[in-house]
């Protein structure tokens, strides 16, 4: 459990996220009328910006897998322990999960969860940074504990990782 904590403050500490639209990050809702998940980009570029697989490149874990019940688990460490996740900044797995069915479409959200989690943290409403606030959970001995993690960075080079380990990790049933 000690290690958990120590994991948020040091955790790649030096590879922090610069957001390149400006200091409100570029987020600015729209309606676009095809409800895909797409938002306004108040860069300049007058483009939209579709944050189901365009959004922010940024992951806060190494690794997720999608156990057989399709619950959810994240590393937060290279070769560090498996912990459940119960939500990102205060958006619960489920909402996520549910955002992404009903803004990118249903039957991909294992593949949004993992490989585009601050595009559905925006669309579900969150305001990530450069860092997130975890709630993860782990099961000992029959006791569910849980874990408060504050300040994890979320990199590219994380979701890189991620994007590389998900889908061998998949024991989910469901699309």
């Amino acid at each position: 459990m000690k290690n958990l904590m120590i994991v948020g403050a040091v955790l790649f500490g030096a590879a922090l996220f610069t957001s390149a639209c400006g200091s409100d990050g570029g987020k600015t809702t729209t309606t676009t009328g095809d409800d895909t998940g797409t938002t306004g980009d108040d860069t300049g570029t007058g483009e939209d910006v579709d944050l189901c697989t365009e959004g922010p490149r940024l992951s806060p874990f190494v690794c997720m897998r999608f156990n057989a019940d399709c619950s959810v688990d994240v590393q937060v460490e290279t070769d560090g322990d498996w912990f459940g996740l119960v939500s990102i900044d205060g958006v619960t797995t489920e909402t996520l999960k549910a955002t992404s069915d009903a803004e990118c479409g249903e039957g991909d959200w294992k593949k949004r969860l993992a490989e585009d989690v601050y595009g559905l943290l925006l669309l579900a409403g969150g305001d990530p940074g450069d860092t997130v606030d975890l709630e993860l959970s782990q099961v000992a001995d029959g006791t569910i504990s849980t874990y408060d993690v504050k300040n994890v960075p979320a990199t590219e080079d994380k979701r890189d990782l991620v994007k590389d380990c998900w889908e061998a990790m998949d024991t989910c049933p469901e699309d």
